[in-house]
Formats: structure tokens, C-alpha cells, sequence
């Protein structure tokens, strides 16, 4: 009678086998969970821009008209105030802002939709932005600031600069933008989807968002997304980062977060790990502890 036993080299080839069915089928797993994270989070991203953006247009538009009004470069060179003043006031009472202004580049003077508010100069350190943003030759710039007519409440303030018919810089113009509706916007996405969306100002503007600073935005294994203006990327720790720049603001919208996927990821890995003990341990089995049945 004789016991039949599976034999070594039999066993190798089953284990290697499994194995490789594990990686491969691990691997199909994690690419496809891979793509429906970066898709995920750039759908929310996609979401939450369009959110923000139409927010921070509305301000930026009304900035643009109000330096695109061919009269406004005549009202400062003739150093009309009155004229100044009205223009902003009207503008503060049809569109419903905190607060329109305009600042002088040639004395400093600082007017609101309530008339001269202060007089800036280059030794003001809450000023810098005006003669940064003057120096720069740019036209248009989204910057945090304090804003002395509402308390001290920090607001959003869009600046335009007014230039005259041959380009000469005459001053900025614009309005500001109350924080809380761009809060409210940036932290519903932590409490719905549990990711954080903020906004990583340019120009030495900081960062705004809902709870805290937003991240630096690391390079370097960036995944390239097709038909998107996302860029994506994922971290060792499993969590990722979306960001894309936000159009005339040189802002970016930078959205963090941890894939829900990963618990899921987890799990898999666990199955197959026991699946595998249990595949070694049948072997084992049949190796050493082989069947009855009897051959003649």
C-alpha cells in the first residue's frame, strides 16, 4: 500500500502561481482604484472652482468696468473728488459691495464710496501691496487685506489699475468681497466630503480657507489627467492633492483629502494574505499528512 504525497517542486509551482494570480489581481485593483480617486477628487475639485469662481468673478468684473470707463482716467487727472466719489458710491449702491475705492498713485488718497478715507505712502507697511502691485505692471490683482470700513474684518479685495489712454498708471480702483460667503462655500466640502478646499493667494496674499492655511503645493509625480485642467497628485501616506489656477487671479484652488478607497485597500490586501496562509497550510497538509487511498 503506498500513500501518495505532493511532492516540492509540485507545491512551488502552486504557491508561485497563487502569488502571482495576488499580485496581479492586486495590481488591477490598485490601478483602478487609482484612477477612481483621481477622478473623484477632481470632480469635487471641478465642482468647488466653479463654486469660487463664480464668487470671485462678480468683483472682478465690476473692478474691470470701473477701469474700463474712459471718463474715470478724465475725473482723476482734473482731480475731480467729487466726481471720484460718486462714481465709487454708485457703484457701492448698485452692486451691493462693503466697499468701492479708488487710490491715487500721484497723492496717496485713498478714497471710498464714503469719501477720503486715509492718504497711503511708501513707508506704510499696510500699503506695500499698492506700490508692489504698481510696480509689477500688472493690471489686476486679488489680495486679503484688512478692511478699515467694515471693523477690521478681513476681506477680499479686487484691484484694478487705472491707466490712462497712452497707459500711464493713475491709481487702482475696485471693490472688496465679504469672507464669509467664500467660507461657507469652501467648508461645506469638509463637512459633506470630508476633503479641504482652499485657496493659495499669489503676491504675498496668503492663504485663505475655511479652517486653516492652505498646503504648499509640492512638484514632482504629477499625474497628467486627460481632458482635465487638473493636476493631481498622490502621496505615500495615501492622501492626495488637487489644484488648479484659478483664471485672472493667479490664485490656485487646491483641494486635500484621503481616498475613501483605502480602507478598501486594506481589506483586500488582508483577504489575500489569508488566502494565502490558508493555501500553505492545504499544501503543508497534503505534503505531510497525505490521504488513505490505496493503490495496487
Amino acid at each position: 500500500m503506498k500513500k501518495s504525497r505532493l511532492s516540492i517542486p509540485a507545491a512551488v509551482l502552486i504557491l508561485t502561481a497563487f502569488i502571482l494570480s495576488c499580485a496581479a489581481a492586486w495590481h488591477a485593483a490598485l490601478s483602478a482604484m487609482q484612477t477612481r480617486n483621481a477622478e473623484t477628487a477632481v470632480a469635487l475639485a471641478a465642482a468647488a472652482y466653479d463654486e469660487i469662481k463664480d464668487a470671485l468673478d462678480r468683483p472682478i468684473d465690476i473692478a474691470e468696468t470701473m477701469a474700463a470707463d474712459e471718463t474715470f482716467p478724465n475725473d482723476v487727472r482734473a482731480g475731480d473728488t467729487q466726481r471720484i466719489i460718486g462714481r465709487l458710491r454708485g457703484i457701492q449702491k448698485s452692486f451691493g459691495y462693503a466697499n468701492s475705492f479708488y487710490v491715487d498713485s500721484a497723492t496717496g488718497n485713498y478714497y471710498t464710496h464714503q469719501g477720503l478715507d486715509h492718504v497711503i505712502n511708501p513707508g506704510m507697511p499696510e500699503a506695500a501691496w499698492f506700490y508692489d502691485f504698481k510696480e509689477s505692471g500688472e493690471d489686476l490683482l486679488l489680495n486679503i487685506a484688512v478692511n478699515r470700513e467694515e471693523n477690521y474684518i478681513v476681506t477680499i479685495f479686487a484691484n484694478k489699475a487705472l491707466r490712462d489712454a497712452d497707459g500711464n498708471f493713475l491709481g487702482v480702483c475696485g471693490v472688496s468681497l465679504d469672507l464669509n460667503g467664500v467660507h461657507s462655500r469652501l467648508g461645506r466640502y469638509e463637512r459633506e466630503h470630508g476633503v479641504t478646499v482652499s485657496l493659495s493667494g499669489a503676491h504675498g496674499a496668503g492663504n485663505l480657507n475655511a479652517e486653516a492655511s492652505a498646503p504648499a503645493v509640492r512638484t514632482g509625480n504629477v499625474r497628467s489627467l486627460t481632458g482635465v485642467n487638473f493636476a493631481f497628485r498622490e502621496h505615500q501616506d495615501g492622501s492626495f492633492t488637487v489644484w488648479r489656477e484659478i483664471e485672472k487671479t493667479g490664485w490656485k484652488l487646491v483641494l486635500t483629502g484621503t481616498p475613501k478607497t483605502t480602507g478598501l485597500m486594506r481589506l483586500l490586501v488582508r483577504n489575500e494574505l489569508a488566502a494565502l496562509g490558508l493555501l500553505v497550510l492545504a499544501i503543508l497538509a497534503v505534503m505531510f499528512f497525505p490521504g488513505g487511498r490505496k493503490t495496487q
